[in-house]
């Protein structure tokens, strides 16, 4: 005798094919090996137990090199959420605090590397790093968005302000 489970919409969503780019996915992978491998090489070398010059050469193109792959998935990624995002929860408030809470999490992650490294090491502390760029810039995706959109005249203003309508309004690059 077979026993038959109801199973509600959000555990069938979880049991769809996922939507993910294996590229993206494979990229960030190897961006991540690589900032750990930095990583831990910068802390070999600023704690003594190994001398490697990561301020030029192959360590320096490396570290830039994983850097920019990073923040380019990063901005690959956001692209590619609040695209989806919008396909399942429409533009508007409930999408803009997604991203704020998203932003000031990843910032307040950065914020948190900066305190660890202002302790362990006041003399070269994190003041703005990758974490805190990406942070600020989640934050900004959707109100850059917004502000296109309503430039471009593709949305009116009267969802996102309470102000009259001012369109179609035209902008020039």
């Amino acid at each position: 005798m077979a026993v038959e489970r109801v199973v509600g919409p959000e555990v069938r969503a979880a049991r769809t094919p996922s939507r993910r780019l294996w590229e993206v996915d494979s990229l960030r992978g190897f961006a991540i090996v690589g900032m750990v491998v930095f990583h831990a090489l910068y802390d070999l070398n600023a704690f003594g137990s190994y001398a490697v010059n990561l301020q030029s050469g192959f360590w320096h193109y490396f570290e830039q090199t994983i850097a920019a792959l990073f923040i380019a998935l990063v901005g690959v990624s956001l692209v590619l959420s609040s695209s989806r995002a919008r396909q399942v929860r429409g533009t508007g408030p409930a999408l803009f605090a997604k991203y704020v809470r998203r932003g000031l999490t990843v910032f307040a992650w950065g914020l948190g590397i900066t305190a660890v490294t202002w302790v362990l090491m006041p003399e070269e502390y994190v003041r703005f790093g990758i974490l805190h760029l990406i942070g600020v810039s989640i934050v900004l995706k959707p109100s850059a968005e917004a502000q296109e959109l309503l430039a471009s005249g593709a949305i009116d203003g009267s969802s996102w302000t309470s102000r009259p309508r001012l369109w179609p309004v035209r902008c020039s690059m």
